[in-house]
């Protein structure tokens, strides 16, 4: 498999193969090996010709910052990029993530470079949906993922 690493920018559209179908993805930042990507709602029979996706937040079903490996191996596969790219629209959001000691839910805050800059406790555990789950995903578990969420028979 190649290495496409020199290849990956931010702006460009993807897609990640989910059982028989695909699901499509956009990198919203690229630094360090990772990526912070924004995934569409719904999955795809083949690759989509780009003219045919819709990108905007509304339509965006998961986030997450990931391993590069997918795009790098060519699993992931390079559709082009975003026609009007904007970094300050697909930002960095605020995650979340849970102490398995004590139970504590925190809102955690990056740079824009996913550099971290600090985290807070949350009052409300319940509002955790609100917010992406902290933490670098490896490229098969981003997939099992958007099974789960997408759903292989869409």
């Amino acid at each position: 498999m190649a290495n496409n690493k020199n290849i990956i920018k931010e702006g460009q559209i993807f897609a990640a193969p989910i059982g028989n179908k695909f699901a499509i993805g956009l990198i919203a930042r690229y630094i360090d090996d990772g990526i912070l990507a924004y995934f569409l709602n719904k999955a795809y029979d083949r690759l989509p010709h780009l003219h045919d996706l819709e990108f905007n937040k509304n339509n965006i079903i998961y986030i997450v910052k990931a391993s590069s490996l997918g795009l790098e191996k060519g699993l992931w596969t390079i559709l082009g990029n975003l026609e009007n790219w904007n970094r300050d629209y697909w930002n960095v959001p605020v995650f979340y993530k849970n102490d398995l000691v004590d139970g504590t839910s925190y809102k955690v805050f990056y740079d824009d470079r996913l550099k971290f800059i600090k985290q807070e406790i949350m009052n409300e555990p319940e509002s955790l949906v609100e917010f992406p789950k902290d933490g670098v995903a490896g490229y098969g578990f981003v997939e099992k993922r958007l099974v789960r969420l997408l759903g292989e028979s869409q």
